[in-house]
């Protein structure tokens, strides 16, 4: 539509800005139009890495001889059990070519299962992550999801043995004997079981991280009082980054009023309002 003055948002402009998009698709209120418009979203997103991953980052501008590098593109999805569908498969499966991260959050390993319909959709999609941060759950099945990926390890076990023996025959002049020992044993083990995920304190985490490496994360709990620096609501934040927020695209809004061109030229200089000629240099007085 023509005569529609409202700003049109294209991919290709925002990964050539480098800019951050934040979409709110307000799930709660309305599923059905948030999963809609997710959905066309991903696919319309998967359609561009695919140009990116056949033509480069600006394959409509070509540069012979010029091998370009692929832009680092972060995708953050939050609930993305709620906005994905048969268009997020390809994004975690191929969108690594494109220079895509994407970084899903979700509660359960059965919402991603109830939302696809089938168990293999499903463990494809998580099957594509190479990157896996668990916080507390309270299903054994996510929890299994980190678990399942760790060797089981030697535990040494120490056991304490003692006991006695009665001695008959009194000639000996003793009427029992003990004897005391320490036997340690090895048991194979997980090494994290499910039980220490679902009990883990608020704030901390199990990662796995650089092929299978498994950390333990602790994550500061800050609190927001008394902080002049955190906005208080996102309203408030959105307006002050109106203030200072600036791309290379828009920077005639910082601009309030345009100066005279001539004073911007020669702005370390006084401009002479009458006209310049040229002159002869005179020579020195003896």
């Amino acid at each position: 539509d023509m005569n529609d003055s409202r700003p049109l948002l294209d991919w290709q402009q925002v990964i050539r800005r480098k800019g951050v998009v934040y979409i709110g698709l307000d799930a709660m209120s309305d599923a059905d139009v948030a999963s809609a418009v997710g959905n066309s979203m991903f696919a319309d997103l998967v359609s561009v890495a695919g140009h990116i991953y056949k033509f480069g980052h600006d394959g409509d501008q070509p540069e012979i001889g010029i091998k370009e590098k692929k832009p680092s593109i972060s995708l953050h999805c939050d609930e993305f059990n709620e906005l994905m569908g048969p268009e997020f498969i390809p994004m975690v499966n191929k969108g690594g070519g494109a220079g895509i991260e994407v970084t899903a959050y979700t509660q359960t390993w059965s919402d991603i299962e109830a939302r696809i319909g089938n168990a293999a959709k499903a463990a494809q999609v998580t099957g594509n992550f190479n990157t896996l941060i668990m916080l507390r759950v309270r299903e054994k099945m996510t929890a299994e999801l980190l678990t399942s990926q760790l060797p089981e390890v030697d535990v040494y076990t120490k056991t304490l043995v003692s006991g006695f023996t009665d001695i008959s025959n009194p000639e000996q002049g003793a009427h029992f004997t003990s004897n005391t020992q320490d036997r340690v044993s090895s048991v194979r083990m997980p090494l994290i079981s499910t039980a220490e995920l679902i009990s883990l304190p608020k704030g901390q985490a199990f990662a796995l991280l650089e092929g299978g490496r498994l950390w333990k994360i602790r994550m500061p709990l800050p609190s927001d009082a008394g902080d002049v620096v955190m906005p208080p609501d996102m309203l408030a934040m959105v307006t002050d980054m109106q203030k200072g927020y600036r791309t290379d695209d828009a920077w005639w809004p910082s601009i309030t009023t345009l100066a005279d061109p001539v004073i911007l030229v020669s702005e370390n200089t006084q401009p002479d309002p009458a006209p310049v000629t040229e002159t002869e240099p005179e020579g020195d007085d003896e």
